[in-house]
């Protein structure tokens, strides 16, 4: 009796692939050309976006300021590494400088943070033109000071529970 019903074989039967069997209707190199030029309209179509958060990748810089580089809001080649947790903005820095040249306002925020909040930036950022990620950890810059010289229109403060408990260097918040 035929059910009708589709099951995948995943395995459980053998399964072949067997290229060139027969003449296509176009030659390789024709469908090979055809597929490359449209994937290049595609791209100078419309720009990437980030799948998670809906940004522009284009319109994302992050500075980091003292080591002195600009990237993207991901940086892939930590994903090769032990520590692929650095893959947002780039691992633990003092002072990383966002900027949304697409952010729904001309807002800046400074985020006073430890890497907890690296992977939370990418969603903050399509709210504030600018977002200054300053980790006291590695920053004795005093906070009050800095949100004055930045013009910050807000102040956040995002740690994860178990680090702010524990960081003495907390204490430049007050300052």
């Amino acid at each position: 009796c035929i059910s009708k019903k589709v099951i995948r074989n995943t395995g459980q039967l053998p399964m072949y692939l067997i290229r060139d069997h027969h003449k296509g209707i176009i030659e390789r190199k024709v469908f090979d050309a055809v597929q490359a030029e449209m994937a290049r309209r595609k791209a100078a179509k419309s720009p990437t976006k980030s799948a998670a958060t809906g940004l522009r990748e284009d319109a994302v810089t992050v500075e980091d300021v003292y080591g002195g580089g600009k990237h993207g809001l991901y940086v892939d080649s930590f994903l090769e590494e032990k520590d692929q947790y650095a893959s947002f903005l780039g691992g633990n820095q003092p002072l990383y400088i966002v900027r949304n040249s697409a952010a729904s306002s001309d807002k800046k925020l400074l985020l006073v943070r430890d890497s907890y909040s690296d992977s939370l930036a990418p969603f903050l950022c399509r709210h504030f033109a600018e977002i200054h990620l300053l980790d006291l950890r590695y920053n004795k810059t005093s906070v009050a000071q800095y949100a004055a010289d930045m013009g910050a229109d807000g102040i956040a403060v995002l740690y994860s529970v178990d680090n702010f408990m524990k960081d003495a260097d907390a204490v430049f918040l007050a300052q």
